[in-house]
């Protein structure tokens, strides 16, 4: 994730991992199935207080990070969010299994300490 963006856009940034899932697998498939259903015809892009997302473009996409399973799952999506966040941006996050969830929080805190998470 090299690419550069203006700061304060927000980054949907996907992280497919399941690997610490304790019952079912699944979440993997979780950044690519929002996005479907995000941008399918059954959906629009205007929020509940009547903001259109599609004619804003202060949020990108910028894809998934690409994880294997092992010790670099975490070590990646460190990388992936720091790269984001020392960009400036605030980091929207879809997918993933409940272990991850510490580990966004901590990075994006320590970089947003003004903001409550």
């Amino acid at each position: 994730m090299n690419t550069t963006f203006p700061s304060n856009d927000v980054a949907v940034l996907g992280i497919p991992t399941d690997e610490n899932s304790s019952f079912m697998r699944g979440p993997v498939f979780g950044p690519q199935r929002i996005r479907e259903s995000l941008f399918s015809g059954a959906s629009n892009m205007t929020t509940e207080q009547g903001f259109d997302l599609e004619a804003n473009d202060r949020w990108v996409m910028v894809g998934d990070i690409d994880l294997q399973n092992g010790t670099a799952v975490q070590e990646k999506i460190t990388v992936g969010i720091s790269d984001l966040l020392n960009q400036d941006l605030r980091v929207l996050s879809l997918g993933g299994d409940h272990s991850i969830t510490y580990l966004c929080g901590r990075l994006i805190s320590s970089v947003e300490k003004s903001r409550r998470i």
